[in-house]
């Protein structure tokens, strides 16, 4: 190496020959070479994420979170798993080993899931599985904030200010996060309930029961059907 500067002092021709080819070669990489802010790598996890409406973020961690976890401790390759539980809302983590099949590995989870479904509460919204996409990630996140109350800020936000996004080209999905949404506690006096001699469940019943838009049958005229409902589905606290 010592001797090359004179090398190319006395083969100026070569010398610059090879410089040539460095800078072909290094330009012909440059063009081929990719840049991607989220570069397409397959995550060997995937999220299982279960609803039931109402319920508190103990009884989602006991009759859902911990369920799910022992459901799926069962399903070969797993290497570990992570847990959340909030008001109505159960999320699982589940982590395989690297080189597992993940399209594989999340069609064994929804077989095993669902033949265990028996094991969990009857009105959640069925288990949903998703496969982590990197370029599925949010790449515009905005925050609102208004002198609204927060309820009012929601609705507004999911029916306005929502579908006003997704109507623009290329948008695929919008979500909102830290939404309020309007709901009603009844609390019951159990020690009444009990001197009247009336089960807890009665009372859910009763509400359940009242809250409720279902169809009341069909009228026919000529060529013509309709369809008749009877929505009972409560709208204020007065009903």
């Amino acid at each position: 190496m010592k001797n090359f500067p004179q090398f190319s002092v006395d083969r100026p021709v070569f010398a610059s020959m090879i410089f040539l080819i460095v800078v072909v070669l290094g330009g012909f990489a440059f063009s081929r070479l990719q840049i991607d802010l989220l570069p397409n790598i397959e995550l060997p996890t995937v999220s299982i994420q279960t609803r039931y409406e109402g319920a508190s973020p103990e009884v989602m961690e006991k009759q859902i979170t911990q369920i799910v976890e022992e459901i799926i401790g069962t399903v070969p390759g797993v290497e570990e798993m992570t847990s959340r539980s909030s008001e109505s809302r159960s999320y699982v983590r589940v982590q395989f080993v690297w080189g597992t099949n993940i399209d594989t590995a999340a069609l064994e989870l929804q077989t095993t899931l669902e033949d265990e479904i028996n094991e969990l509460p009857d009105d959640i919204v069925r288990p949903r599985i998703s496969k982590y996409d990197i370029n599925s990630y949010p790449i515009v996140i905005l925050g609102v904030s208004s002198r609204l109350s927060p309820v009012d800020l929601t609705r507004i936000i999911e029916e306005e200010i929502r579908y006003e996004f997704a109507r623009v080209p290329g948008v695929s999905q919008v979500d909102t996060f830290g939404a309020y949404y309007p709901e009603v506690r009844v609390e019951v006096d159990p020690d009444r309930l009990q001197a009247l001699g009336i089960p807890l469940n009665q009372v859910l019943n009763a509400i359940e029961n009242s809250n409720l838009d279902l169809p009341s049958g069909q009228i026919e005229a000529g060529r013509f059907e309709v369809t008749l409902r009877a929505p009972a589905q409560f709208a204020n606290l007065d009903q």
